[in-house]
């Protein structure tokens, strides 16, 4: 008969080599799962077509100069800017309103030119636009005119291609209303380069412009953020203010 000591012996190692099963059997069961079934978001997609890939385009405030869309490309104003007032002003045109030649139409001329260049550039009709306070209305009318409150504020709006109307001379204008801002504009002109100080502000800027009677055609140096004359404004143009101003291209082009 076997004793009691022998069976509680042999229970305890049945206990032991079950245990031992037991564990073993859960480790394999661990070690060789299934593997994780991969997300909808995980799973490999397949390729874009190239219809399918994004463009991005690069905000207009974003950009150091303005931007003309040539040929559905973004293409810096300032190279062709320069070159086609270089190109007008070796013409040697002196001032006749009637070829086209006083400050408006050197306006049209330049946007013309460009329009040979760009396609989609937009410009207004001679018949429409045929003075500074007409080319001043049209850009109004596209929400793209700016009235200059204080001309060393906003002189970051001075880059080429900007287009800068200005009022009679010896005049002081503070606080001028649309309205009033189509009344006093006089004088008009496209800022082909700029200078800035180590601080980035704008310390004076060349314009290209149809000049007054007996005054060739020119790009003038003249038009300072410290002005050598009293008499002078802060970015004018000689003695007269800066009062608006537009880009040359409105922004229905790019």
């Amino acid at each position: 008969m076997t004793s009691m000591p022998k069976l509680r012996l042999a229970f305890i190692s049945g206990l032991c080599l079950l245990s031992a099963f037991t564990n073993v059997a859960c480790l394999k069961s661990k070690l060789y799962q299934e593997p994780p079934q991969p997300s909808s978001a995980s799973k490999p997609q397949p390729p874009a077509e190239p219809g399918d890939a994004p463009t991005a385009s690069a905000p207009r405030a974003a950009l150091s100069n303005y931007v003309v869309d040539c040929n559905h490309k973004l293409l810096d104003l300032t190279e062709p800017v320069r070159e086609i007032a270089d190109s007008l002003e070796a013409l040697n045109l002196m001032y006749n309103s009637r070829e086209q030649a006083d400050c408006s139409g050197m306006v049209h001329r330049v946007l013309q030119a460009l329009k040979a260049r760009c396609e989609s550039v937009e410009t207004p009709s001679l018949a429409a636009a045929r003075s500074a306070e007409g080319i001043a209305r049209w850009y109004a009318e596209r929400r793209e005119l700016i009235l200059i409150h204080d001309a060393l504020v906003q002189s970051d709006l001075i880059k080429p291609g900007a287009v800068l109307f200005f009022g009679q001379e010896q005049r002081v204008y503070r606080n001028l209303t649309a309205k009033q801002a189509f009344q006093a504009i006089y004088h008009v002109g496209i800022v082909v380069s700029v200078e800035h100080d180590t601080e980035g502000r704008v310390v004076s800027y060349k314009m290209f412009q149809g000049r007054s009677p007996g005054k060739p055609t020119a790009i003038t140096n003249y038009h300072w953020r410290q002005p050598s004359r009293p008499t002078f404004p802060a970015f004018g143009n000689g003695e007269q203010q800066w009062i608006a101003f537009a880009r040359l291209c409105s922004a229905s082009s790019y």
